[in-house]
């Protein structure tokens, strides 16, 4: 999912995400993104701004990947979208991003190689570490690599396609699924925190622990001063007014790239459930 891409002075983000969407033939393009690090501090490229305002350099390191993650990933129409979408969700796995426990990892797993080699084959049955090298975890117990055989026996007439989806339908129920991270400092009470930005609005995390939990439809603004990121949200029955959460960020680049990232999740995925709504 990495691209080294070269550009015009005046291409703008989301050109290079269109070329490559169309490079690889997927139709849905509006869920993918291009992002690039700086200090091991994951940015994401501006879609209506150029490149070279972003980034400097002649060769330009990118990496092409989803952007938004959909509560329903089989809503997704694209089957090349809905593939990438499935290498994304593995890979967020493999990094450690989206962790699970060993029960729905084993069920990944088995779907992973029900995708890669279609159904069990009697030939395999001594010698079982056929899925090793296809496993998620890098370096997969034995106990795992039963349980995935097990598993596998059981998808038979399972499609490639069929099992994407089904590997996609379990894993949307994960904690972490779609979040992308963000260290801070929760100055409101005084500690480190893990900002997460999803569909589902910011949640707060304490290590991996959900600590709080900010819909976007009780979030009434945001802005970022400084290095400082802020939230205003709406007041509940019991309060006399909006409260106001503040958080400091590696620095100002660091909390408006936040803000940014902010700004694009709270309108997409607001725009989704009003077209539902409108539509329904």
């Amino acid at each position: 999912m990495c691209v080294v891409n070269y550009y015009q002075k005046k291409t703008l983000g989301k050109e290079i995400v269109d070329g490559i969407c169309l490079y690889l033939n997927i139709t849905e393009a509006d869920y993918f993104g291009c992002s690039y690090y700086e200090n091991d501090y994951k940015f994401w490229l501006i879609p209506d701004k150029p490149v070279c305002k972003q980034i400097t350099g002649e060769n330009v390191y990118l990496e092409f990947g989803v952007k938004y993650y959909v509560a329903d990933p089989l809503s997704i129409e694209d089957d090349v979208a809905r593939s990438f979408l499935f290498l994304q969700v593995r890979k967020d796995i493999k990094s450690g991003r989206l962790p699970c426990s060993f029960v729905t990892l084993a069920l990944l797993n088995s779907y992973f190689v029900q995708a890669y080699f279609g159904d069990y084959d009697d030939r395999y049955e001594f010698d079982v570490g056929y899925v090793r090298e296809y496993l998620i975890d890098d370096r997969p117990t034995d106990e795992m690599i039963v349980k995935v055989v097990e598993l596998h026996k059981t998808h038979v007439g399972v499609s490639r396609l069929e099992a994407e989806k089904k590997f996609l339908d379990s894993a949307k129920g994960l904690t972490m699924y779609g979040v992308h991270m963000h260290n801070a400092f929760d100055m409101n009470v005084g500690r480190n925190v893990i900002i997460g930005i999803c569909g589902r609005g910011v949640t707060i995390y304490d290590e991996k622990l959900r600590i709080n939990d900010y819909p976007w439809q009780n979030t009434k603004l945001f802005w970022h001063s400084q290095d400082q990121f802020v939230l205003q949200i709406t007041r509940q029955i019991t309060e006399s007014k909006d409260s106001k959460v503040v958080f400091r960020l590696p620095s100002k680049k660091h909390a408006k790239k936040l803000f940014k990232l902010t700004v694009d999740h709270h309108y997409y995925f607001r725009s989704v459930w009003l077209a539902g709504y409108l539509f329904s």
